[in-house]
């Protein structure tokens, strides 16, 4: 009986460590350290982004394979994988196969590679004399984003690259994003409706037109 886990961990293995020793390399040569991840960090995500949209409808494949290896103690991680693959036609096995190893091994990159930011912030947080006291209070960190993008898009701020934006912000604000927070705003987008509009847009507006009000109704009342 064919173990396609086997093949499939030896090629991810063989692909991670490739590019774990390219990053490795990049940082080791580079004078400014976060330049040089996010400029190693930001094709990667996007490349990893368009693979998920690419494997659908199987871009659950590993999510499911967790949920189930996670709710059933008797199964190997092994045995789930090999079931599960089984379960795909032949003919579409073959050909998504690839962009399984390489969605694989980009999550597995990408996980590497945010530890190694968290370094990079620990050693730089001592190169700062002042700590903002300014904090963003929000509980939804797909709207923090999604405000961050429609000020780069709309042309009122500028930096180097968007997701290198997004992450200043989130230090400035003193708002700590999850290592997901680029795969979750593409969710928001790619499952909504053409016409979605984003709530916080919506709050905001009426936010502002409930302080234009009050301040008219002060003066009228002087």
């Amino acid at each position: 009986m064919k173990n396609y886990y086997t093949d499939f961990i030896k090629k991810c293995d063989a692909e991670i460590m490739r590019l774990q020793a390219e990053y490795e390399s990049a940082m080791t040569k580079a004078r400014n350290k976060s330049f040089a991840h996010h400029n190693f960090l930001n094709p990667i995500y996007k490349q990893y982004l368009d693979i998920q949209i690419k494997l659908k409808p199987y871009d659950r494949f590993f999510i499911e394979m967790n949920d189930e290896y996670e709710s059933d103690a008797s199964k190997e991680y092994e045995e789930i994988f090999n079931t599960n693959i089984k379960k795909i036609p032949a003919k579409i096995r073959i050909k998504i196969m690839p962009d399984l190893i390489l969605f694989y091994t980009m999550d597995k990159l990408i996980s590497f590679v945010m530890s190694e930011e968290k370094e990079l912030h620990a050693n730089s947080e001592e190169d700062k004399p002042n700590k903002s006291e300014i904090n963003w209070i929000g509980t939804n960190e797909t709207e923090f984003v999604q405000l961050i993008y429609a000020l780069h898009e709309g042309k009122y701020i500028e930096g180097r690259g968007i997701t290198k934006i997004v992450e200043e912000f989130s230090m400035l604000l003193n708002y700590p994003l999850g290592k997901n927070w680029q795969a979750n705003h593409s969710a928001s987008i790619h499952n909504s409706n053409a016409d979605y509009n984003p709530k916080i847009f919506n709050t905001l507006n009426e936010k502002y037109k409930g302080y234009q009000k009050k301040q008219i109704d002060k003066r009228n009342k002087i």
